[in-house]
């Protein structure tokens, strides 16, 4: 019977974080209500579960794994490391999947899944915005000697594991791919994630620049500002929030993808 319990909270973990993740990428914010229905659905299903079956520690380990990961996401959101939305809708996944082993292949794959998804949001948002790759070639032109060397040293590396091992790591090749990527990152910035608006243009999930916790404004928030003339600079970033159900989906049909790259792809 457990199943059907599992089958339901995996439908409205990978629902919620994906209606999380749309809105997300529309307005630069995750909505609370979302959060904070999976929230309650999570414990509530597993309470059900409890009172029927007399088995308490799954809906124990929904309290304590859910809760550690909001305490883990709230410090570094003061911290102004993460997103608000980011680390609650983390959390309100394992109040649905109370699950250790799931928890820690989701952990693994989040960082693969993150590094891939920032990269290409990197590139379509640098597409779309008109100057950023004249900075990034800018840019580049002038780190080019570091870039050099780390490229040459990643070579030397994959030849010298070739010649003694006969074997090469297809992860050496993000070496250098990262140190250009670090570059474009900042004309990126630059160009695209840091603008000077006008008052009256603040909307709702703006984050202002003097800002140190990455949480949008309030709806309310904004109505008071836009009252203010002059400029206000403000700040946006990668909108990761679909992410949390991308890397839920790959963990739930492939399990720990890293295992996967380092044994299963590797030469």
């Amino acid at each position: 019977m457990i199943e059907i319990f599992l089958l339901a909270a995996m439908a409205m973990a990978f629902a919620g974080s994906f209606a999380a993740g749309l809105w997300d990428l529309k307005t630069s914010d995750i909505p609370d209500e979302v959060i904070c229905l999976m929230t309650i659905l999570g414990i509530f299903i597993w309470y059900v579960y409890a009172l029927t079956f007399g088995i308490f520690s799954i809906m124990i380990t929904s309290l304590i794994l859910g809760t550690a990961i909001l305490a883990a996401g709230w410090l570094l959101y003061n911290r102004g490391m993460w997103g608000f939305g980011d680390a609650t809708l983390f959390a309100s996944i394992f109040y649905l999947l109370p699950d250790m082993a799931l928890f820690f292949d989701y952990i693994f794959n989040l960082v693969l899944v993150m590094l891939v998804y920032l990269i290409a949001y990197s590139v379509i948002v640098g597409i779309r915005t008109k100057g950023t790759f004249q900075e990034f070639s800018s840019k580049i032109n002038k780190q080019k000697y570091t870039v050099g060397i780390v490229t040459a040293i990643a070579v030397f590396f994959a030849l010298f594991a070739y010649q003694f091992f006969g074997t090469y790591s297809l992860w050496i090749i993000a070496i250098p791919v990262m140190a250009i990527f670090a570059v474009y990152a900042r004309a990126l910035e630059k160009k695209a994630f840091v603008k000077r608006i006008n008052y009256s243009q603040l909307k709702e999930g703006d984050v202002l620049l003097e800002s140190k916790k990455w949480k949008g404004l309030g709806k309310a928030e904004a109505e008071l500002l836009r009252k203010r003339k002059g400029f206000v600079t403000v700040k946006d970033g990668v909108r990761m929030g679909m992410v949390f159900p991308i890397t839920l989906l790959l963990t739930i049909l492939y399990g720990n993808i890293m295992i996967l790259l380092l044994f299963g792809f590797a030469y």
